[in-house]
């Protein structure tokens, strides 16, 4: 699905993929490149991907990916009661993400 990505994204999304769904995941990556999020890949979406990966590095994206990942959950209707959780997942996924680089 994203092809030329970091293996750290690539775990990443596949994390959210299994949480959010697979149109949610690609949404949240697509912010975090700053193409529009219509939720489906395609060139566009990938030659952004490619792009900000060569000139900003990987970290830029998987930081950036993250950081779209904590805004979604906030705005989920039941984040009063499945919050801490899904915070404390983010937070094992930055650490994860530190140590995957």
């Amino acid at each position: 699905m994203i092809g030329k990505a970091h293996p750290s994204i690539k775990f990443q999304m596949f994390d959210a993929a299994v949480n959010h769904g697979r149109g949610n995941a690609i949404r949240i990556l697509q912010r975090a490149v700053l193409v529009a999020d219509d939720g489906a890949w395609g060139p566009l979406s990938q030659a952004a991907l490619n792009s900000m990966q060569d000139l900003r590095g990987h970290n830029d994206v998987l930081l950036r990916f993250l950081g779209y990942r904590f805004k979604f959950w906030a705005r989920l209707a039941k984040f009063d009661a499945f919050g801490r959780g899904w915070t404390n997942r983010g937070a094992d996924n930055l650490i994860f993400a530190a140590e995957d680089n």
